[in-house]
C-alpha cells in the first residue's frame, strides 16, 4: 500500500456519514512474516477504529497487528502456538494463552489456528 493511498468502506448498510464499524475482523495472513511490513500501515488506523467503538477481532498470527498497536498490553490473548514464543518476545506486556482457542476479552476477541475463524464467527453472532 502506498503512502498516499487510504483504507475506505465501499459499502455501507446504513448509509451515513459517520463510519463505525460493529467489529473488525483482520484475516489470517500465511505470510512466513507475520503481519509483515505490508500491515504495518494499517496499525494506526485499526487503533482508530477501536477508539471509535469496534470490536477489534484477529485470527492466528494477526495477533501481532494488533499488539503492535500496542491495545494488547496487559491484556490475555491467544495466537497459533507457532507463533506464540515470537509473540511473546516481541511483545512480553501481553498476557498471551496459546493454548486457550478463543481469548474474548470484550473489546478485543484473539483467535489461536487459522481455522479459529469459525469459532470466532460464532461468537461474535452468540453476542
Amino acid at each position: 500500500m502506498k503512502e498516499t493511498e487510504r483504507l475506505e468502506a465501499v459499502f455501507d448498510t446504513h448509509g451515513s456519514e459517520r463510519h463505525i464499524l460493529v467489529a473488525l475482523i483482520v484475516p489470517p495472513s500465511l505470510d512466513s512474516e507475520p503481519c509483515g511490513a505490508a500491515m504495518q500501515n494499517h496499525v494506526r488506523w485499526i487503533a482508530e477504529q477501536h477508539a471509535k467503538g469496534t470490536v477489534l477481532c484477529s485470527i492466528c498470527a494477526v495477533a501481532f497487528l494488533l499488539a503492535e498497536t500496542g491495545l494488547l498490553n496487559g491484556r490475555s490473548a491467544t495466537t497459533h502456538w507457532i507463533h506464540a514464543e515470537k509473540l511473546q518476545e516481541r511483545f512480553p506486556e501481553v498476557r498471551l494463552s496459546p493454548d486457550i482457542l478463543i481469548v474474548d476479552d470484550g473489546d478485543i476477541i484473539t483467535a489461536g489456528g487459522v481455522m479459529a475463524w469459525i469459532d470466532l464467527g460464532l461468537r461474535l453472532i452468540h453476542r
